[in-house]
C-alpha cells in the first residue's frame, strides 16, 4: 500500500491522503503476549513486567474500541510508564484518529482527553511533541476543541504568544478561536485555515 502524502495536514498534524490510511501499518502487536510497539524487535525497558499488569491487559480487550486503536493505546501506556510522555502522547493521538475513522466519536474524545494529560506531563518533563513550541500549543488547542473542551481551548489561546509565530500558525490560532467560540468540534486542516483567513 502506498503511504505517500499530498495535501494539507489536519490541525492536529494528521497526514493527508494516502498517509491517513497507513496507521494500521505503523503499530504492531504480538499475538502471544500482547506487547504493542512500532517495532516488535525493539523492546521498551521493563516492558515484560508492564504488559502483565491488569491496566495494560484491559487495554487489549477494551470493548467497543477498534483493534488498532487498542494497540496504540497499549503502546502509549508502555511509553507512559517509561516517562516518555511525548511518544505516549502521539500514540494516544493516533488512537483517536483510528476512532475518528471508525466513527467512534465518544472514544475518540476520550483518547484526546488522555492525550492532553500526557502532553501536560510531557511539558512538565520538558519533552516536546513538536519542534516549534507554538505548534505544540496549537495541537493541544485542537485536541481540546475536538474533545468539546471549548472553554479550556479558549484559555489556552489566551495564553498563546504570537510574537515568534509563523504567519500560518497565527492564522491557525485565529481560526481555532473562531471554532472554539462556535463550539465546533469538527476536523479541519491547514487548507481550511488559509481559505478563511
Amino acid at each position: 500500500m502506498s503511504c505517500s502524502e499530498f495535501g494539507a495536514r489536519d490541525l492536529d498534524t494528521r497526514p493527508a491522503n494516502d498517509m491517513r490510511d497507513c496507521l494500521d501499518y505503523f503499530i504492531q502487536q504480538c499475538p502471544h503476549c500482547g506487547y504493542s510497539h512500532h517495532d516488535l524487535s525493539q523492546a521498551i525497558d521493563e516492558s515484560k513486567s508492564v504488559i502483565q499488569r491488569p491496566e495494560y491487559q484491559s487495554l487489549l480487550v477494551a470493548p467497543h474500541v477498534p483493534e488498532t486503536a487498542r494497540s496504540y493505546m497499549a503502546s502509549s501506556f508502555l511509553y507512559e510508564q517509561q516517562r516518555q510522555f511525548a511518544k505516549a502522547t502521539w500514540d494516544m493521538i493516533s488512537a483517536a484518529w483510528i476512532c475518528d475513522d471508525e466513527k467512534k466519536d465518544d472514544i475518540a474524545s476520550f483518547c484526546r482527553v488522555q492525550a492532553i494529560s500526557l502532553l501536560n506531563n510531557a511539558n512538565a518533563y520538558q519533552q516536546s511533541i513538536a519542534e516549534q513550541p507554538s505548534l505544540a500549543q496549537l495541537i493541544k488547542i485542537d485536541l481540546l476543541r475536538r474533545a468539546n473542551l471549548f472553554d479550556l481551548g479558549l484559555t489556552e489561546l489566551a495564553q498563546l504568544s504570537d510574537k515568534k509565530m509563523e504567519p500560518l500558525l497565527k492564522q491557525t490560532a485565529a481560526f481555532q478561536l473562531d471554532r472554539c467560540l462556535a463550539h465546533d468540534n469538527a476536523a479541519y486542516n491547514f487548507a481550511d485555515v488559509t481559505s478563511t483567513h
